[in-house]
């Protein structure tokens, strides 16, 4: 591709300190010494994203991928390498990351409309739009405390994407909904990238990747084992898991 790329990821690594007993952290401050194992949940990761790019990123638990959402998103600094985002970046790592429990759907609408910079004569409007999408009915009036798992996710959707992103990150909360919600979710998902704007998804489910994505990721104990169009990378990563159970 020509056009610059959404994101760029250089040389990104992320270490955490594992210390066997929680007094080695005090001792290992007052004494010196080294009195921990270093695990590395990223280690030299390069990747560019562009516009209009549907990535989706497979891989086994432990492998670095919500280590690396965590860091493109700002949640998470990084021990080495470089991130550059170019443009509005709209997460959903999990579904209650940015709503208030004991605040109402509706409250939890236009405070974080607010907190997007919404324009305040567009409020009402995007307020009304996320309602009529999420289909929470009477529910909209209610404490999300009182939310089950598949309304929290529709809600922190509908939230998301009410004011466009320019790049939109979904990390597996969707299997929290329905399907019904969930295909729903994925046309919205599809229409933003046909804007031209970029999708990175998480998720365990290798049909809804294959389904949304066009581009695959496979990540393996913290690094990039490969990339390529997402039917391949899907099927190799199948076949290794297969192999990996039979062995």
């Amino acid at each position: 591709m020509s056009s610059p790329a959404v994101i760029a990821v250089r040389g990104l690594s992320k270490a955490y300190n594992l210390y066997e007993r929680p007094r080695d952290i005090l001792l290992e401050a007052v004494l010196g010494g080294v009195r921990h194992d270093v695990f590395w949940a990223l280690r030299d990761v390069d990747l560019d994203i562009f516009e209009g790019q549907r990535v989706g990123i497979i891989g086994p638990n432990g492998a670095g991928k919500s280590t690396l959402l965590k860091i493109l998103t700002g949640n998470l600094t990084p021990t080495a390498g470089s991130v550059r985002v170019d443009g509005r970046i709209s997460a959903m790592l999990s579904p209650t990351s940015f709503l208030d429990p004991e605040q109402t759907g509706l409250e939890n609408i236009r405070f974080n409309l607010i907190v997007n910079g919404a324009d305040p004569d567009q409020i009402p409007e995007l307020a009304e739009e996320i309602i009529d999408f999420t289909e929470l009915g009477a529910f909209i009036k209610a404490p999300v405390r009182t939310y089950s798992s598949g309304m929290n996710a529709r809600l922190a959707f509908g939230i998301s994407t009410a004011i466009t992103p320019d790049i939109l990150v979904v990390d597996e909360v969707l299997g929290a909904g329905d399907a019904y919600f969930s295909a729903k979710a994925t046309v919205r998902m599809i229409e933003l990238c046909e804007q031209g704007r970029a999708l990175l998804f998480v998720s365990h489910a290798m049909n809804a990747v294959q389904m949304l994505c066009d581009v695959g990721i496979w990540m393996d104990k913290g690094q990039i084992r490969e990339i390529g169009p997402v039917d391949e990378i899907a099927r190799k990563y199948e076949a290794d898991f297969r192999r990996e159970e039979d062995e």
